[in-house]
């Protein structure tokens, strides 16, 4: 059947093939399309409502009022306009698609996308960018062009081509984001990977992170383990596992790490807690627990209290404004603070204070000075002697 024009509806049953010969290949239909089985357009179709039932359809391309396909699915070789579109099995569209709302039941292929909301119940892909309010999907997502969405939210599998979501990103499983891209809150149980300059505000992952990059951020809670290839900043990280920073790390708020944590460049927190093993180049804190091993290449800089926990040792300075608490069998090198106090058995190479508080059987190899007032256990078991001074070298000392 060859057709120009329509002034009805038209209703095509299976084995229908229909060639669209008004101008540009195009039929133009003033009611709507009602196809059951089979059915092939050659060529382009405008019209009211298009719809389906229990149905395979092919056709050039689709201008239209609302789309709905019942049991079935269409495959376009062009361009679909619509309002809304609801397709239950299969939607594939090799140019773009334009619509307020698109509901798939199962899996939704199109070039590129612009629409309110996007949602499939399988998979979605899209060969070009995508340009949606909502993204909600139960499967799997890849999108090799940009994507820019108020929220996006998968069951299963998200790959995207970096761009904007400035809402939520809330994956069941494993995010991937192969180019920079703008994000509000990510929340995915398995794992992410980011790559060019990303950056956002909480990230909440129960498996681990990579960030090839450079990642700016809120507050970060992983399960496992976060990497960072470039500079990582944010207000505070929450790591169980281990946390490797290829540059510098800087926080406005704290830092706590189960495992380990290794900085390339400085590192700067208001806290600082690790559990197991801290490298950094260097390390501004307002406050820190330290256990396990600590070690920098400048040194640890506070303003406030620094505790270096039971059996801990720190490679590299330690200055504070404050005070330094060197607990039982802990070794230390060089430390440096108006108050110091050096537990039972604690070793340290060189100490300078104000006051000084040491308990019995500490060993100092190097200097240790004081200004003002020392109390001490038993002055005959120590190493060396403790040495008043009338003020402690400015090179040992720290000033913010």
């Amino acid at each position: 059947m060859q057709l120009a024009e329509l002034d009805e509806d038209l209703e095509a049953d299976d084995g229908a093939k229909v060639v669209c010969s008004g101008d540009s290949s195009t039929l133009r239909i003033t009611g709507s399309v009602k196809c059951r089985g089979r059915v092939e357009f050659v060529g382009a179709v405008t019209c009211g409502d298009f719809e389906g039932r229990d149905c395979e359809v092919t056709i050039g391309s689709v201008t239209c009022k609302d789309m709905e396909i019942r049991d079935g699915e269409i495959r376009i070789s062009g361009n679909l306009n619509a309002k809304n579109i609801d397709v239950d099995k299969r939607l594939h569209v090799t140019g773009s698609t334009t619509a307020s709302d698109i509901d798939v039941g199962g899996s939704f292929e199109t070039g590129s996308v612009k629409a309110r909301e996007i949602s499939a119940g399988g998979t979605f892909r899209a060969g070009g960018d995508v340009e949606a309010d909502a993204i909600d999907v139960g499967g799997t997502v890849e999108v090799i062009g940009q994507t820019r969405a108020r929220s996006l939210d998968v069951g299963g599998k998200a790959s995207i081509s970096g761009g904007e979501i400035s809402g939520s990103i809330d994956v069941g499983g494993v995010f991937e984001s192969t180019k920079s891209l703008a994000f509000g809150n990510i929340d995915v149980g398995g794992i992410v990977t980011l790559s060019g300059q990303s950056s956002g505000g909480d990230i909440e992952i129960g498996g681990r992170l990579r960030a090839n990059g450079d990642l700016g951020f809120r507050r970060m809670e992983i399960g496992g383990s976060a990497e960072v290839g470039g500079n990582a900043t944010g207000e505070r990280i929450e790591v169980g596992g281990r946390l490797r920073v290829g540059s510098a790390l800087k926080l406005t708020d704290e830092m706590e790490v189960g495992g380990t944590a290794t900085i390339g460049g400085d590192a700067e927190a208001t806290r600082v807690e690790v559990g197991g093993k801290l490298e950094s180049k260097s390390l501004k804190v307002d406050e820190a627990e330290l256990s396990g091993t600590v070690r920098t290449e400048s040194g640890i800089f506070a303003t406030g209290r620094i505790v270096v926990g039971k059996r801990t040792n720190v490679r590299g300075w330690i200055k504070s404004l404050d005070s330094i608490v060197v607990e039982s069998q802990a070794s230390v090198e060089s430390i440096s603070a108006p108050t110091i106090t050096l537990e039972r058995y604690a070793r340290a190479q060189n100490v300078y204070a104000e006051y000084l508080e040491v308990e019995e059987n500490v060993r100092v190899s190097g200097d240790f000075m004081f200004v003002s007032s020392i109390h001490a256990s038993d002055f005959s078991a120590m190493q060396r002697q403790p040495q008043k001074v009338e003020t402690i070298p400015a090179e040992k000392r720290w000033a913010e």
